[in-house]
C-alpha cells in the first residue's frame, strides 16, 4: 500500500509529507549511501546552524535587487580577470 506522503513511484512527496517524514526519508537514503557507521558519522559531524538567517541576509543584502547583484558580480569579476 501507498502511504498517502507517497507518490505512485513509492518516492516521498515532499510536498506532503510531515517534517519527521522528511527527516526519516532523508536519513534512510543517507544510511543507504554510506551505511550504518557512515550514518552515526555523519550524524556526529552536522551542525544545526544558529542565528537568524533572514535578519542577517536583510543586514547584507537589503534591498539589492537581482539586477544589482549581477551588476557587481560582474563589476567584481572584471576586476579580478585585471
Amino acid at each position: 500500500m501507498i502511504h498517502p506522503a507517497q507518490d505512485m513511484t513509492g518516492a516521498l512527496d515532499v510536498f506532503t509529507a510531515t517534517p519527521a517524514e522528511i527527516r526519516q526519508a532523508g536519513l534512510a537514503a543517507i544510511e543507504r549511501a554510506l551505511g550504518p557507521v557512515g550514518l552515526a558519522r555523519f550524524l556526529q559531524v552536522y551542525e544545526h546552524g544558529q542565528g537568524d538567517y533572514t535578519a542577517e541576509r536583510e543586514a547584507i543584502i537589503g534591498d539589492l535587487t537581482m539586477d544589482e547583484a549581477l551588476r557587481e558580480l560582474n563589476a567584481e569579476r572584471e576586476t579580478v580577470a585585471e
